[in-house]
């Protein structure tokens, strides 16, 4: 719950399309490892340079009335969402809290499980509301967000016709023009819609740009298409619940005193709160033509920002080429540490590597907390820190004693050398010695270590199980459609492999066309032949192609060993292919050894 009071204002400011676009771009700009953050601290306040000018009457209101009731849902980041700490968050809660902030109207916001929740709840406002979910009674305000719609996809479905296709739909909504009804999916918020046709469970949807970039960031979509419709835009605003003319009158003034800048600014920085790393190369491969476009708006954009502030960015320049210089002679960051205050003071060098002042405050706790043990066994030469361009690296740490004239410490000078390149090759080539180059799954050797490790600590009673597979009849894959073929059908089986036992089993090639699953804890026999049998029409749907693999499963036996576990997996699994193949067989005693 949060409580926001008094503030200042400015002009008023109206959002268009185009700052959709350019927030979009920002987004992905700001999570490149390539690209250096020029926003500067994106905590920092809104700047504020007047005072909301209300009527006696609207002050009273003010002055008067309880904290007003905030109603939200999770799960349309990043215009309203749920916090992981379970705080209200988003680009509705931001301006909201700026209104009040510049008013002095108090707000509570309260978390609903679901739209039709927040609607039932009696609340005064909500954040941020477009005008195809208004309700009954609701009354908005003038509008301070304008973003375009984009249509999302599922990669598998043509866009061409999609008359016959499954739409994917936000409860509560008002649905398109044109959408076939008896197809619409309908889901309690639009993340979980826009999860459903990335898993293939829907077709396609429409969503606005700044919710598609959002999610795409943090769960990276690999089987999401996007395209911009040029249909209506979408303009959101502040909803009441009922109409109180002089709350709305209070909230326009708010909303109006938010200049152009400000609200950019107050709504980039909370867009782009995802970090994840993206190439250029990925980023022009997939969205080269629009990223130019949106660069060239870019540009435009800052010089005109740059206009006004130009006796800083010159000042800010200058300071730049002397931190590049420095950078070239010594490459490496130098800190002091004061254990009697638990105080660490960044030289120039080192606070141009951490840029905004959050990073610098960030990187100085971090600091402190790994110097807190330099004189102890858990003292770890190596530390992780976020620098100024958003990126994670890691730094080698040397430290030198600074005494007094008894010989006690009075502080700790500290060197940070750069290694991340050097730890990167390192896990390049530990990944390629456990990884099949194929499948990218776990090689031969990895999986028997990782197996051999889980047999030498499982606890007595638990039930874990092997699956064995072995594709039947390859050999006339290859010589039918070409060995190309035949390494893209084991990598369709592996990706099927991942998809049906999840990422707690130990999965891996253990020859040319043969795979095993290690399921620790499993429910029951029964649940794991169950999954099983997913494996052909999985790899199957995936191949659009009849062929088949046999599985055998061998249950965990008190003692087993590896050895002996496989060897009775592929009893089971070599039973099967006696029969046929392309069928799920479990060992039995009877089976022998």
């Amino acid at each position: 719950m949060r409580r926001a009071q008094i503030g200042n204002a400015g002009r008023p400011t109206r959002l268009v399309a185009g700052l959709a676009a350019f927030a979009l771009s920002l987004i992905f700009l700001s999570c490149s490892p390539l690209v250096p953050h020029a926003l500067g601290n994106p905590q920092t306040p809104v700047q504020r340079i007047a005072t909301v000018d209300l009527s006696d009457e609207e002050q009273a209101y003010v002055d008067d009335s309880p904290p007003l009731r905030v109603g939200i849902t999770d799960g349309a980041a990043p215009l309203v969402y749920v916090s992981t700490k379970g705080q209200a968050q988003g680009i509705g809660v931001r301006v909201l809290d700026e209104v009040a902030l510049r008013t002095g109207l108090k707000v509570d916001y309260h978390i609903h499980s679901d739209q039709a929740s927040v609607f039932a709840s009696g609340s005064d406002l909500f954040p941020l509301i477009s005008p195809n979910y208004i309700q009954p009674g609701m009354v908005l305000s003038t509008p301070y967000l304008v973003t375009e719609t984009v249509l999302f996809m599922n990669k598998s479905v043509s866009g061409e016709d999609l008359h016959d296709k499954r739409y994917a739909a936000v409860g509560g909504g008002v649905l398109p023009v044109g959408i076939d009804e008896s197809r619409v999916l309908y889901y309690g918020n639009r993340e979980y819609a826009i999860d459903a046709v990335e898993r293939g469970l829907a077709d396609y949807g429409y969503a606005n740009a700044y919710s598609i970039a959002y999610l795409t960031l943090k769960k990276g979509y690999r089987n999401l298409v996007t395209v911009p419709q040029g249909m209506e835009e979408r303009r959101y605003s502040v909803a009441l619940y009922t109409d109180d003319p002089i709350l709305l009158s209070i909230i326009n003034k708010g909303l109006a005193s938010i200049t152009d800048s400000q609200m950019q600014a107050l709504i980039l920085d909370e867009a782009s709160q995802v970090e994840r790393t993206i190439t250029i190369r990925m980023i022009m491969e997939q969205y080269g033509v629009p990223i130019l476009l949106i660069s060239f708006l870019l540009i435009v954009v800052l010089v005109f920002l740059s206009a006004t502030t130009i006796q800083s960015a010159a000042q800010l320049r200058r300071q730049n080429r002397r931190y590049e210089a420095l950078f070239e002679i010594s490459h490496e960051y130098l800190f002091e540490y004061e254990p009697r205050s638990r105080r660490v003071v960044l030289a120039p060098q080192t606070i141009a590597l951490f840029a905004s002042m959050l990073r610098q405050e960030k990187a100085m706790e971090a600091l402190a907390s790994v110097m807190e043990r330099v004189e102890e066994s858990t003292f770890s030469s190596v530390v992780d820190l976020t620098v100024g361009d958003g990126s994670l690296r890691t730094f080698r740490l040397s430290i030198a004693k600074v005494s007094d004239s008894l010989k006690r410490v009075e502080s700790y000078l500290g060197k940070l050398s750069d290694i991340s390149e050097d730890e990167r090759e390192k896990a390049d080539l530990r990944t390629k010695v456990v990884t099949d180059g194929l499948t990218g799954l776990l090689n031969q050797v990895a999986v028997r270590e990782e197996i051999e490790g889980v047999l030498a600590t499982r606890p007595r009673g638990r039930l874990d199980f092997l699956v064995l597979m072995d594709c039947d009849k390859f050999k006339q894959v290859n010589d039918t459609y070409g060995h190309l073929a035949g390494d893209r059908f084991l990598k369709n089986l592996g990706e099927s492999l991942v998809s049906i036992f999840g990422d707690d089993t130990i999965i891996g090639r253990v020859g040319g066309d043969e795979f095993c699953v290690y399921v620790p804890a499993g429910d029951s026999a029964e649940s794991v032949l169950d999954q099983c049998n997913l494996i052909n029409p999985t790899f199957q749907q995936r191949i659009k192609a009849p062929f088949s693999v046999s599985v055998g499963v061998a249950p965990v036996e008190t003692g087993d060993e590896y050895d002996s576990l496989f060897r009775r997996a592929d009893i089971a699994l070599y039973q099967i292919k006696e029969r046929g193949g392309a069928a799920v067989g479990r060992y039995l005693p009877s089976m022998g050894t």
